[in-house]
């Protein structure tokens, strides 16, 4: 097999379902990312290096994210880490593949650093906004006002947004049984951090956020809990019927939950900050993004309750 022909397999290999991945993700971010995972697992360096990695390029991208627009480099720095970091982000997951040593406490770190940089990134714009741009349609600066709308939308709109996201891909890799399923629960979480030493300060900070991100999926989605306590009642074994009937009722319109993680999301911004239009990228994530996100919810949430009616007949 040649080098190349290796490179796909293994590529292959690490991938999620790619039915449900970004395309992004699937043939750009995941082919820069793979040399990088291959020679972390080479050095021996684990997938929390990646992620440290990720978060430390991703809050410096954003710092200069900052900067005034006709500040040309400088915000095409920024633009250039924000996107590097996201390959760092792929690369400890595929990381964690290679090595067989993936961990729950791997995945909450890998969401606590997401959030991290999403902060920086929104923390930036602001100041960004705050600094240099005018209300939409008039001449007054924003000056600090601006934070009245940035915070709501990275706080709630944003978070919930992404939790639904990550969700809705997680049931659909558990419900078809796909090996990547990082389905998590409350309980699970909980009973990590009662493991956890008083002292473990980092560690219980990681899981406790991780529980709130959990804890919200989980009151979003109680049709599912209860597919899913259906499951676990019946031996934790999915009838075949359920799985057909979740990729059939799945598969029309899952590409949509792609419109809500980092790579639109990101790429909307910079591309909206190219155009010396930052502050548009709030009305589309409090307007679109959020339409879009319980237009998601509602289909799954009628699915989980078809499942539970008809598929264990």
């Amino acid at each position: 097999m040649s080098k190349v022909s290796e490179q796909k397999e293994l590529q292959k290999k690490l991938q999620k379902a790619r039915n449900i991945n970004d395309p992004m993700d699937a043939y750009v971010m995941e082919k820069f990312s793979l040399p990088i995972a291959k020679l972390f697992h080479k050095l021996g360096l684990s997938p929390n290096v990646a992620t440290i990695c990720s978060m430390i390029i991703g809050i410096v991208g954003a710092t200069f994210l900052a900067f005034p627009y006709h500040w040309i480099w400088p915000l095409c720095i920024g633009c250039f880490l924000v996107l590097f970091s996201y390959v760092f982000d792929c690369a400890d997951g595929q990381i964690a593949r290679m090595s067989g040593n993936g961990s729950l406490y791997g995945r909450c770190f890998d969401g606590f650093s997401d959030g991290v940089v999403y902060f920086a990134i929104y923390v930036a714009v602001s100041i960004h906004i705050m600094l240099w741009d005018n209300i939409p349609f008039t001449n007054i600066p924003w000056n600090g006002w601006i934070f009245f709308i940035s915070v709501p939308v990275g706080v709630y709109f944003h978070a919930t947004q992404a939790r639904v996201a990550d969700y809705l891909k997680n049931e659909y890799m558990y419900i078809t049984g796909s090996s990547h399923s990082e389905l998590s629960t409350t309980a699970d979480l909980k009973k990590q951090v009662d493991e956890l030493a008083p002292n473990k300060f980092l560690p219980r900070l990681v899981y406790n956020s991780y529980i709130t991100y959990t804890k919200n999926q989980e009151k979003m989605t109680p049709n599912f809990q209860k597919l899913h306590q259906k499951i676990i009642d019946n031996g934790g074994v999915i009838p075949e019927k359920v799985s057909e009937m979740w990729k059939k009722g799945v598969n029309k319109y899952v590409w949509l939950s792609n419109l809500l993680v980092f790579n639109f999301r990101t790429l909307t911004l910079l591309t909206l900050m190219c155009f010396n239009q930052a502050f548009w990228i709030f009305p589309v994530n409090v307007v679109v993004l959020e339409a879009l996100k319980y237009f998601l919810l509602i289909k799954h949430e009628r699915l989980a309750k078809k499942c539970l009616e008809e598929g264990f007949n």
